[in-house]
């Protein structure tokens, strides 16, 4: 009997201490702790997104208007371009009708000496690569698109190294040991402009420049579709 009457109150004190504790209160604290926890993760999450939302615009803004400017230059090196090889179309034209008394010969000569250099920007592209922000950039096709277009700014440099080192070791001796600078007039008129050397060189500038034209506007329509998938990426 001593024993029942033991555990009876043995069971009354356990039930009677949690009677006394505020179960209630404590879970509501509890899920209260839980979903503050949950809410911090979620907003910083968010907040976090929102920044890397802000950047990637930012950059997209920013390619958008430096292939804007390179549009804008490349366009004005094509003009530029596309007049020079006018000027040696007429050499060639005058050579091939040996035309050599024609007074455009002085005239349009020292266009040879000139080179077309097209000026573009690849800061951008630079500075997302410098920061590790280029993974931003979620569209596949957007960033091929950049990436292939940047190489071919890349490779139009390297292009143009062919007409200036035409000018550098070609052109530029030939007209060196032939014309007077003062007055860019031949120091052997005739001898000059009958010169078989004087009409080939006049060719391979031609030459060149066409194909360095042709780059130009291939180039040109790879700027025009990044221009569209860019401003495609800005009003999403």
């Amino acid at each position: 009997m001593k024993i029942i009457r033991f555990i009876k109150r043995g069971i009354r004190s356990i039930l009677t201490f949690g009677f006394n504790i505020e179960w209630k209160s404590k879970i509501i604290d509890l899920l209260i702790v839980i979903i503050g926890i949950t809410l911090a993760f979620r907003l910083n999450s968010w907040s976090e997104s929102k920044k890397q939302d802000s950047l990637l615009k930012n950059y997209v803004t920013s390619f958008s208007l430096e292939n804007e400017a390179n549009i804008e230059s490349l366009i004005n090196t094509l003009n530029y371009s596309e007049l020079q090889l006018s000027k040696i179309d007429t050499l060639q034209e005058i050579m091939r009708n040996e035309a050599y008394n024609d007074m455009r010969l002085r005239k349009l000569s020292p266009s040879l000496l000139n080179t077309v250099n097209y000026k573009s920007s690849t800061i951008t592209l630079e500075n997302i690569k410098e920061s590790g922000d280029f993974e931003l950039i979620k569209n596949y096709k957007l960033r091929k698109k950049i990436i292939t277009v940047y190489e071919s700014l890349s490779e139009l440099k390297e292009k143009e190294k062919v007409l200036n080192d035409y000018v550098k070791t070609i052109t530029r001796p030939y007209f060196f040991e032939k014309i007077r600078y003062r007055d860019f007039y031949p120091v052997d008129d005739e001898g000059m402009v009958k010169d078989h050397r004087y009409e080939n060189m006049i060719i391979g500038y031609g030459i060149i420049l066409t194909r360095q034209i042709q780059t130009y506007h291939t180039t040109r329509a790879e700027l025009e579709d990044l221009k569209e998938e860019l401003a495609l990426s800005l009003n999403n």
